[in-house]
């Protein structure tokens, strides 16, 4: 026996019963849709998670970068896009998930739509005939006090002449055949509604244990279906912890030594300084064989500025025997040589 077959029970011309084991139903599948849209609610936020992680990914790819902190960062980049790749596949297994639970919501109404139509036509033809037992009763009690009143005229009743007693004992046998007509058709019609009411009890009864049995299946579902929820998450959250793995390990070989020495044993533009700049005299008090830089007097810087600039020329200062070689001295850094540049 089970539980809801035990409990919802009342009059026989209530309907509370049924009522509130229909809306149990109801609040039911509506509890089913609420967990599909939040399932695809959910589907369409990892999917557009997914997207979003890709493109991120994708637009940080095109340049190679050397060492390895380059390869850790393209490994990061690599790992990342597994991570959205999780999401993609959690999207999908949600979406799974809805499909079932769908299915499973368009059954269950099925199935209910069939007990309710059920339970509901029984239990008019139910109303209807106890509303006709009752009419009849009150028909039946009618015609019983007209046979009583009319009986207890033709006998107590003080009549003058046969003529009138003939009529009340007439009468009397009119109302006794009215009230046994009456009291058949009570008795037919108790007959019929006791059948009515029987078969509404025992479809009641079968019904409420099916209501039961979709109720127990509702909620089993409901928690399979959540329980795996959990588990999807748990198993995508556990994916990225193992990609996030992935990525540390190779962040640990990350080494700034080796990867300046690669640098620079790729990229390098000469191991040889430039020779330092010397200062040496045109003077020839300084010395004839050391290495000079060669001197070139430049006539132009006798003129002054203005001269210069309008190309006129003024007569050269009166020389001197100790200024008449090298006025005016320029160091020529052409003929010094190039060793490398840097």
């Amino acid at each position: 026996m089970g539980i809801f077959s035990e409990t919802f029970w009342d009059v026989l011309m209530s309907s509370n019963g049924p009522e509130c084991l229909n809306l149990n139903a109801r609040d039911g599948r509506k509890m089913l849709k609420d967990l599909e849209e939040f399932y695809r609610q959910r589907s369409l936020i990892e999917d557009s998670y997914g997207k979003s992680i890709t493109k991120l990914t994708k637009s940080f790819s095109a340049k190679k970068y050397h060492g390895s902190l380059g390869s850790a960062w393209a490994h990061v980049r690599l790992q990342t896009e597994e991570i959205a790749h999780n999401h993609a596949l959690l999207a999908a297994k949600l979406n799974e998930e809805i499909s079932l639970i769908q299915k499973f919501r368009e059954e269950k109404k099925e199935r209910q739509r069939l007990i309710e139509e059920e339970v509901k036509g029984s239990q008019n033809n139910k109303k209807c005939l106890i509303k006709r037992l009752q009419e009849q009763k009150k028909q039946y009690e009618a015609r019983f006090r007209e046979s009583d009143f009319a009986n207890d005229s033709a006998r107590f009743r003080g009549v003058n002449t046969d003529k009138e007693l003939d009529k009340l004992v007439s009468k009397a046998k009119k109302a006794m055949v009215a009230a046994e007509d009456a009291d058949k058709h009570y008795k037919t019609t108790v007959d019929t509604a006791a059948r009515a009411v029987h078969n509404w009890v025992a479809l009641w009864e079968s019904s409420s244990n099916e209501y039961q049995t979709l109720e127990e299946e509702r909620i089993d579902v409901m928690r399979q279906s959540l329980w795996n929820y959990a588990n999807i998450c748990s198993v995508t959250a556990v994916e990225n912890d193992c990609t996030c793995e992935n990525m540390r390990e190779t962040i640990e070989q990350v080494n700034a030594e080796s990867d300046i020495i690669e640098f620079a044993k790729e990229n390098s533009t000469g191991i040889h300084k430039p020779e330092p700049l010397l200062y040496e005299s045109c003077s020839p008090s300084h010395g004839q064989g050391a290495s000079h830089p060669v001197i070139t007097i430049h006539k132009n810087l006798r003129k002054s500025p203005s001269q210069l600039s309008l190309g006129r020329e003024l007569p050269a200062p009166p020389t001197s025997p100790a200024t008449e070689e090298c006025p005016y001295a320029v160091i020529n850094f052409n003929t010094v040589s190039n060793h490398g540049s840097g």
